[in-house]
């Protein structure tokens, strides 16, 4: 039985969510709230296996919540429910199990459901097999690590279609931004993504992306020509697509180094 604890300031959605959930055998609510922060209080009571909260909340947003239910008890699941998909890679950075846009349908809800049993059930049988076993040595905890680390900077989350995916980072030709938040662009499309490009730059620890100019950040493995302009400055230009982007004079040097020119 999956305990789960419901938060949303909206009755509406508060009815509707637990309906829904009272129709499934598998799951029971012990506790439904308004209240960001009763709710925190009672999560931390009792220590539910699933919390699905609203993120725009007064009080406490969803996300502020999610940070502070994660400090208190690591395994449980988030599942954001909202009515704005513009949180999302901010749910995927918080390692939320699942985003549900409203108006939210017995079917997706349920489909959230099997998702968090089966997670369950393999988390179950996994630290069950290394129990038993016990034949993990430090190397191959090394080696697991540094896959967790190339994952990390091998893809990156981006927002497309109510739609989360994840980008390889061999396929994005450039970054680039609108406002304060950064685009990716690859060949034939474009995504937002909630970072700005300074966080990029420090997460793109691969030699293959070099920041440019202050707008962009461009992946010298799409580069197609580099063409000399006045005072140490350059333009780019890349395979396949019509974009001029300048290298400006700050950044000029690490651009000579990196290509050796």
């Amino acid at each position: 039985m999956l305990r789960v604890i419901l938060v949303d300031d909206e009755k509406l959605s508060l009815e509707q969510l637990e309906y829904i959930l009272n129709q499934n055998s598998q799951v029971q609510i012990v506790g439904s709230y308004n209240s960001s922060i009763e709710a925190l209080m009672q999560i931390q009571l009792t220590q539910p296996d699933i919390v699905m909260l609203d993120i725009e909340m007064p009080q406490k947003s969803g996300i502020e919540v999610a940070r502070k239910i994660l400090d208190m008890q690591k395994d449980i699941f988030i599942v954001f429910i909202t009515a704005y998909d513009e949180y999302a890679l901010e749910a995927f950075e918080l390692e939320a199990i699942d985003y549900i846009v409203k108006p939210f349908s017995e079917k997706r809800v349920n489909k959230t459901v099997n998702l968090i049993q089966k997670r369950k059930k393999d988390t179950s049988t996994s630290t069950s097999t290394s129990t038993s076993t016990n034949t993990n040595t430090n190397e191959e905890t090394s080696s697991i690590n540094q896959q967790k680390k190339l994952c990390k900077h091998h893809k990156i989350p981006v927002w497309k279609n109510d739609t989360i995916r994840l980008l390889d980072l061999s396929k994005i030709y450039y970054f680039t931004v609108n406002g304060k938040k950064a685009i990716v662009c690859t060949k034939d499309d474009s995504f937002l993504i909630n970072e700005t490009l300074g966080q990029l730059e420090e997460r793109l620890t691969t030699e293959s992306f070099l920041r440019c100019y202050k707008s962009f950040i461009v992946n010298i493995e799409h580069i197609d020509r580099i063409i000399p302009m006045f005072n140490q400055t350059y333009i780019i230009k890349l395979k396949n697509l019509d974009i001029e982007i300048p290298v400006s004079r700050h950044y000029s040097k690490q651009l000579k180094e990196l290509l050796n020119i």
